[in-house]
């Protein structure tokens, strides 16, 4: 073999690179995690909000259809049989 050199990797050295492989990709999951459940929640301001009109829970009835903004929008309720 002439102008190539080969260099051998012993075992431990390369268990070594794929454990630091292994921490920094869990790093970067979890950085990439915590930064994007910052801009959901930034982007999203309502989310940390209540509702300004409670509403009762129905368990029992019919659910109908209404239609709203001339049939664009539909909204669901139960209506008591």
């Amino acid at each position: 073999m002439t102008g190539r050199r080969v260099r051998v990797i012993s075992p431990s050295r390369s268990r070594k690179a794929q454990s630091r492989h292994a921490q920094r990709q869990k790093r970067h999951n979890c950085l990439v995690g915590r930064v994007t459940n910052r801009l959901w929640h930034d982007s999203y301001p309502t989310l940390k909000k209540q509702c300004p009109i409670e509403r009762q829970i129905m368990k029992q009835g019919v659910i109908v259809e209404i239609a709203e903004l001339g049939g664009l929008d539909h909204r669901y309720e139960r209506i008591a049989a």
